[in-house]
């Protein structure tokens, strides 16, 4: 016999989540396969209490903004400056439209595997990502694209279409990518993809993207014009590739984890909570979820899910009482 499931949106989460909460403490339970994965509990700010780390868990709490993140930002012309996601609601939007005067946010391919700006936007009440201007380098999706086709990890392969809803989500902000590709570019890195080289040509497509000078229309028209040019600030969780940009002149700010992460978690609010259940459901493919006593199985992959289901991320469920 069937099952009937209903079709439910993060941010419909988010409401149900508000009204369970509203004047009480609100506490969460999730297991998959009879075993306890974690508990979440609080009112107005929710702290997760994990009797096992897993791999999985670690992934669900990184895209959900669960674990505390450094920025530190190097450039050549300017002193160096960080700051960390505790100090997010405060000074997170000054310190990055600072850095960003005249100039795009470039993305590598870990920035949207671990969705890192759209956790910006979940922490901060001012949604910095509505004042990010945000490029995104082609060779970081043919980067995803690969790594999604060639994974045979199913659990991997899970993680990086949650990465395609982290593009969808950015480019429903106003991301834009970088100027197309020529065929030899694109050709020379399909046949390097997957090596130690793929990131020095991330870079390079950065670099080559300063070069090309902006013009009006009537600067295209009359062919005169004064040569101006894009500037951009790379960013990147991975630290050898932030190193090496930095020596080629590319300001960069580099993504870590704060040491000793797993003993000093976030607070999270409820859209950090409704990321976090349907990414867990996502990668254990279900879970089951008890909420106040109200029991309820999440659902988070099905045959025929759909690019809208990724994009506005929606999940599966059915309530057990």
């Amino acid at each position: 016999m069937s099952v009937d499931y209903s079709l439910s949106s993060s941010s419909t989460w988010i409401q149900w989540l508000k009204e369970q909460a509203f004047d009480q403490t609100l506490s969460i339970k999730i297991t998959t396969n009879g075993k306890e994965v974690c508990t979440l509990n609080g009112r107005d700010h929710y702290e997760v209490n994990i009797p096992e780390f897993t791999e999985l868990l670690e992934k669900a709490l990184m895209t959900s903004g669960f674990i505390e993140l450094f920025f530190s930002y190097s450039d050549p012309f300017k002193p160096t400056s960080k700051i960390n996601s505790a100090n997010m609601e405060a000074d997170m939007q000054k310190w990055f439209t600072n850095i960003l005067t005249k100039r795009f946010l470039a993305i590598d391919t870990n920035i949207i595997i671990d969705r890192t700006l759209s956790v910006l936007d979940l922490i901060n009440p001012n949604k910095i990502l509505n004042v990010l201007p945000i490029r995104i380098p082609r060779l970081s999706i043919l980067e995803l694209e690969r790594k999604t086709n060639d994974t045979k990890n199913d659990i991997e392969k899970r993680l990086m279409f949650q990465g395609y809803s982290e593009l969808l989500h950015l480019k429903d902000k106003g991301a834009t990518t970088l100027q197309d590709l020529d065929i030899e570019t694109l050709t020379g890195f399909t046949k390097i993809s997957g090596s130690g080289r793929t990131d020095s040509w991330i870079r390079r497509e950065i670099s080559n993207a300063k070069k090309i000078p902006k013009l009006t229309l009537t600067e295209k028209l009359t062919g005169v014009s004064i040569a101006k040019f894009d500037e951009y600030v790379f960013i990147t969780t991975d630290l050898v590739n932030s190193l090496s940009a930095i020596a080629e002149g590319i300001p960069t700010i580099y993504v870590s984890r704060m040491t000793d992460w797993q003993n000093k978690l976030r607070k999270g609010n409820l859209q950090q909570v409704a990321r976090f259940l349907i990414t867990l459901a996502v990668l254990h493919e279900s879970i089951n979820v008890e909420v106040n006593s109200k029991k309820f199985e999440l659902v988070g992959m099905w045959h025929g899910k759909t690019v809208w289901d990724y994009g506005v991320e929606h999940a599966r469920y059915r309530f057990l009482n």
